[in-house]
């Protein structure tokens, strides 16, 4: 396989905003009405966020109440500033393709109902507004707002916005889930933790630093997993959204024991590149090899088989292990520190790499999905599982043929509906960045920034307009 660094921007993929949108941070609307919090308390907090994180302001923060009823609003604003037409629809094309979505998934309403009933404060960084949700009774009257935590959790977020590059990343990302929810960790798990530490530092309550709390917070996360119960949002979405609290939380709490917040600080400026460095810290905290990002063939692909491609995206360790589950069914445990033995934690780990393509056909869907292992037992271990986690994929998902499997050394070829000479390319021809830190994937996709710097653009036009309308009327 050859190396290169190819810079050509791939076809767009919702996924990088779809899974920073549900965790809460990527939510906001500039058009939204709310009452502003009182100058005084938001001063308070602010200093507050500025003393426990170790950084300070030097812009101003914009900060209102809403009502939980306004979240739906916010959310389908922001969705429209954060993405193009058609994105989410291709997104669920995409992972639909291999059945980590379900068929005829409303992307849109999945998302829009996990938040509607689970945020409860966002911060907006294409706006850089900051809201804190108001509860409400049956009969719509306020019964109070969870603000002071909440708040110095989101002006954490404000504050590594200001500071750190790693929010543009995410606002300019397409295409990376694996990479999206490595850097979305650490941003909620440092804000978690800055928020935790500030109750304690002022209430006495919470015990931030001490290693039993933090046990007892990444496990009443992770309890959250093991329910059971029929959910209408779909696995994919739910528990990642999850674990980026739980295992961010656990990473901040392994680098304040190692270094403090300088150590935090220097995480922000070297962060993970990948799920399987928050699953297995050590792989981050202790010296390890640049990460490996694959790319297929760019003409080759799906051109024999006549197809248009829809889509690209990286799974990485969490997704194929959420993926074994969504497949193969209940005999494999939710992800936990409790059960780092579970079949999936197994048969995904090892994992290097993976890049999946979608195209759409007159007689069905096509992919290509490639995926690289640490040693050539790990790439057959998963290619044994991966044969009965596609079994019947064809006539779920749409397939024009059933999946076939393709192994060479290290790496694991997932295909349907190409044909054997486009598979040989996937394997021989698709080409390999490493990057040791995510400022060198930046200096090879600089088209990553340039959006984010757009989607800001973008935002504070819809601002002004917003407001000049409001002052017309």
């Amino acid at each position: 396989m050859r190396e290169s660094h190819n810079r050509r921007p791939h076809r767009a993929s919702a996924t990088a905003v779809v899974v920073f949108l549900i965790t809460g941070v990527l939510i906001g609307c500039a058009q939204t009405r709310g009452a502003a919090l009182s100058g005084r308390d938001l001063a308070e907090l602010r200093f507050r966020a500025e003393l426990t994180r170790g950084l300070e302001f030097s812009e101003p923060v914009r900060a209102h109440v809403i009502h939980r009823q306004q979240v739906p609003a916010v959310f389908r604003s922001d969705l429209e500033l954060s993405t193009d037409p058609g994105d989410l629809e291709r997104s669920v094309e995409t992972f639909a393709a291999i059945g980590f979505y379900p068929p005829g998934l409303d992307l849109k309403r999945a998302l829009l109902g996990f938040e509607m009933h689970s945020v409860r404060g966002f911060y907006t960084p294409v706006t850089k507004r900051l809201h804190v949700v108001r509860e409400t009774d049956r009969k719509g009257r306020s019964i109070g707002t969870a603000k002071e935590q909440v708040l110095v959790h989101e002006l954490t977020h404000a504050l590594q916005d200001e500071h750190f590059r790693v929010i543009d990343a995410l606002l300019g990302l397409q295409g990376q889930m694996d990479l999206v929810f490595a850097l979305t960790a650490l941003l909620e798990g440092d804000a978690l933790w800055t928020a935790h530490a500030d109750a304690d530092r002022m209430h006495g309550v919470m015990g931030a630093r001490s290693k039993q709390v933090v046990t007892q917070v990444v496990d009443r996360l992770f309890a959250e997993l093991s329910d059971e119960e029929p959910n209408p949002i779909p696995r994919a979405i739910r528990e990642p959204a999850l674990l980026e609290y739980a295992l961010g939380y656990r990473l901040i709490a392994d680098l304040e024991a190692l270094g403090g917040t300088a150590r935090r600080d220097q995480a922000f400026l070297d962060p993970p590149l990948s799920s399987a460095q928050l699953l297995h810290p050590e792989r981050y905290l202790e010296p390890h090899p640049a990460q490996l990002f694959l790319e297929l063939p760019r003409e080759d692909v799906f051109a024999a088989s006549s197809c248009e491609e829809t889509g690209r995206n990286t799974l990485g360790e969490l997704g194929i292990r959420i993926w074994l589950r969504e497949r193969l069914g209940s005999e494999f445990a939710p992800i936990s520190t409790k059960t780092p033995s579970a079949p999936e934690s197994s048969w995904a780990d090892g994992w290097r790499a993976d890049r999946l393509a979608v195209a759409q056909c007159v007689d069905g869907t096509a992919f290509a999905w490639l995926v690289e292992f640490d040693d050539v037992e790990q790439a057959v271990a998963f290619s044994s599982v991966a044969k009965q986690a596609t079994y019947a994929l064809d006539s779920l998902a749409g397939l024009r043929e059933p999946p076939r499997f393709e192994r060479r050394k290290t790496q694991v070829l997932i295909s349907a509906g190409i044909d054997r000479v486009a598979g040989e390319r996937v394997l021989g021809e698709s080409s390999r960045e490493s990057h040791a830190s995510l400022g060198t994937f930046l200096e090879a996709h600089p088209e990553v920034l340039h959006r984010a710097e757009r989607l800001r653009s973008r935002a504070a036009q819809t601002v002004q307009r917003g407001s000049g309308a409001r002052r017309a009327r």
